[in-house]
């Protein structure tokens, strides 16, 4: 019976005697190696399904058995669908790191490279050490590029840092990240402010009764910390939706039109970027820098 082979492969995990390259990508979770996870279907009762399977109705094998291995412990058996399902469907916590982001297998852990992982968005391995505040680069950590301090940098990855958030977002845009607009929407006709989400260019405020879609658990409690989640994105180079309403010379900020940013007065903005309108020149030459 499959369950017999539960003992050998909480072996191969535990212990890495499984043949394999170290360096393979894969995300924790998507058993079934669909690409759902990275894709941003974070929750998918099909890949507990496939592991039920596997073990115990003589299923499939797992492209990549480390992927099925939902708490990371070492081994996978009927705990991991469990596991994926309480998540799922009882608010129970996620799956570890890699997860939802890709990353790199353990050496020795057999796994075939996951096709939807793109090569190179697994996290950097790069730490700073030590007290200090000097900054020792920008990094990638399967989610977002962010500045690393210390006094030293620890990590294979320490010489691969970045002098820019542009140049590391544009090194990994084909990665998912915290800059992808947010999936959620506002349910039911309440005017309850139910946080503040990244709508791809700014941060709005989400309303109604009820919040649904996949990122429903990341809104922020307001625009400064949303701010804060989303800092150093690139925005995108079309024209901002903010237009002047009414005859008023009252200046209102800066706005990007596809080309440049120029100036903008009236009585009142309409559009569903006038939250993010800028109130500098050089603030909004700066965000759009690499649109020119």
């Amino acid at each position: 019976m499959r369950t017999k082979r539960i003992l050998s492969i909480g072996l191969a995990l535990g212990l890495s005697a499984a043949v394999g390259r170290a360096g393979e990508s894969f995300t924790r979770g998507d058993c079934n190696a669909d690409g759902s996870i990275v894709r941003g279907t974070l929750c998918e009762i099909a890949d507990a399904i496939f592991l039920l399977n596997y073990l115990f109705a003589d299923g499939a094998d797992p492209p990549c058995i480390e992927a099925c291995n939902a708490n990371a412990d070492p081994r996978v058996d009927i705990g991991d669908a469990v596991y994926l399902l309480s998540y799922c469907f009882a608010g129970g916590p996620a799956p570890p790191s890699p997860f939802p982001a890709c990353g790199e297998t353990a050496a020795g852990r057999d796994c075939a490279r996951f096709s939807w992982c793109p090569e190179g968005c697994a996290p950097q391995d790069a730490r700073g050490v030590g007290p200090c505040d000097m900054i020792i680069g920008i990094f990638w950590n399967g989610l977002r590029c962010r500045y690393e301090s210390g006094c030293t940098c620890e990590g294979k990855d320490c010489d691969k840092g970045y002098d820019s958030l542009d140049a590391c977002y544009r090194d990994h845009a084909a990665c998912r990240s915290v800059c992808d607009p947010m999936d959620v929407r506002g349910v039911g006709d309440c005017e309850m402010i139910l946080g503040w989400y990244w709508d791809g260019r700014t941060c709005q405020a989400l309303s109604g009764c009820s919040c649904e879609g996949r990122d429903c658990d990341r809104l922020a409690a307001g625009p400064d910390e949303c701010a804060a989640m989303v800092f150093g994105c690139p925005l995108p180079c079309a024209a901002m939706d903010a237009q002047p309403v009414g005859p008023c010379a009252l200046f209102l900020g800066y706005v990007w039109d596809g080309k440049k940013c120029q100036g903008m007065s009236g009585c009142s903005c309409e559009g569903k970027d006038c939250g993010g309108i800028f109130q500098s020149l050089p603030a909004c030459e700066a965000a759009y820098r690499d649109c020119k």
